[in-house]
């Protein structure tokens, strides 16, 4: 219970996305019976990376993220758990990851999707040493911590979203209020009325090259501003 309140406070924008994803794979060896566990993150072309591991599941992510194959890489792409209970008798299933995982000490694996609503974020590796089903109460709260997660991911994504929106809204208010008084300026000193100002300025600004809240925050500084055009 603690680790699924840590998980759903953990995606405040301050923690960000690899904080968050960095205290799943953490729970996830601390409170399930596997040995290691692997998170993979998409970005925003859908291409996967590796975001967070533990134990020899970093070899195991950066395996199936290079060669594009392997269960968490499956699970990413269908939106549906993967699973192996016993990888030495996969067969021919994930013909490049079986043999590295095996090699590893690994014979047992179960992937699941970060996934919420629709949307495809990534996928949670868990990784075992002993072939058999992951309990059903185990991978009943390996579903709960990545549903947090992915929660968490959106949540943090959405908030950071809103931030830079806010910030480009300052600026866009802050270039309109300047260039009114630049353009208060030329009008009361040249005699203009506001569109010719409006005009002048803008003519100005291309004439020297630079945009017009930067030629308007020159005017309003004063008429020997450096950079002013005569």
């Amino acid at each position: 219970m603690r680790a699924l309140i840590d998980l759903a406070g953990a995606g405040a924008a301050e923690a960000g996305v690899p904080r968050l994803l960095d205290e799943l794979a953490e729970h996830c060896v601390r409170l399930l019976p596997v040995d290691s566990c692997a998170v993979l993150l998409a970005d925003h072309g859908g291409g996967l990376g590796l975001a967070a591991a533990r134990g020899r599941a970093r070899v195991l992510g950066l395996f199936e993220v290079s060669s594009g194959r392997g269960p968490a890489v499956d699970a990413h792409r269908t939106a549906d758990p993967a699973r192996c209970d016993d990888l030495g008798a996969a067969g021919g299933r994930w013909a490049e990851f079986t043999p590295a995982a095996l090699a590893l000490g690994v014979r047992g694996v179960v992937a699941l999707p970060l996934l919420r609503r629709g949307r495809r974020l990534g996928a949670l590796g868990l990784y075992r040493s002993a072939a058999g089903p992951l309990p059903e109460e185990s991978l009943e709260l390996a579903r709960a911590m990545t549903d947090l997660t992915a929660i968490g991911v959106l949540r943090t994504l959405a908030t950071g979203r809103r931030a830079r929106i806010a910030v480009q809204w300052g600026e866009a208010l802050e270039h309109r209020i300047v260039v009114q008084q630049a353009v208060g300026i030329l009008s009361e000193r040249l005699r203009l009325p506001v569109g010719g100002a409006q005009t002048l300025l803008a003519e100005l600004a291309d004439v020297d090259g630079v945009d017009q809240p930067e030629l308007a925050r020159r005017l309003v500084r004063g008429p020997t501003a450096p950079g002013l055009p005569g």
